[in-house]
Order: structure tokens, then sequence, then C-alpha cells
């Protein structure tokens, strides 16, 4: 019933907090000088990707202290209270 209900709850999501950030890095990027020249390729002209998936390290630093949850799914929740009629919450990462 709440007309205003999407610009109540991204301004106060974590979701909201993080669009916000990844603009302020962006603008910061934006101006920083050129980067200096990639390092020369290895032997055989290949190139290396190293991709670290950070959401699955929270998710099992979490489940470090609780160990009744181990090998079970987890969900890591940001929320407000509960007991209100205005609260929400969101899933941050998950064990996959």
């Amino acid at each position: 019933d709440d007309p205003n209900f999407l610009d109540t709850f991204f301004s106060a999501s974590c979701l909201h907090y993080i669009g916000h950030f990844n603009e302020s890095i962006e603008d910061f990027v934006r101006n920083r000088p050129p980067p200096p020249a990639l390092p020369p390729a290895l032997p055989g002209g290949e190139r290396v990707i190293f991709h670290l998936d950070m959401d699955c390290f929270f998710a099992s630093v979490s489940l470090s202290t609780r160990s009744e949850l181990v090998d079970k799914p987890v969900a890591i929740c940001w929320g407000g209270s509960a007991t209100t009629k205005d609260s929400n919450s969101e899933i941050s990462t998950c064990n996959y």
C-alpha cells in the first residue's frame, strides 16, 4: 500500500549501498592515470586469468564457528528487525 515502498526499501538496503559504492569506485578509477604496460606473456604466449570467488569464502568463514551447519545449505543474510512491519532482509551470499 506504500507508494514509496521501492524507494524506501532500496535506500535502506545493502545492495543500494554496494551500488553507490560501485559508482564512487568507477569515478575514482576513471580519474586515475593510465596503468603501466602489462608484463610480458608467459612462454608460449599464454596469459593466466585468475578469478577468486570471495562470496563462498565468506560463507565458509561463517561456518567455521557453526559446525552444526557444515554440509548444509547456508545463506548469509542481512536484515532489519523481524518484529516491525517495515523490516527487510537480503541474502548477500551462500555456500554453493
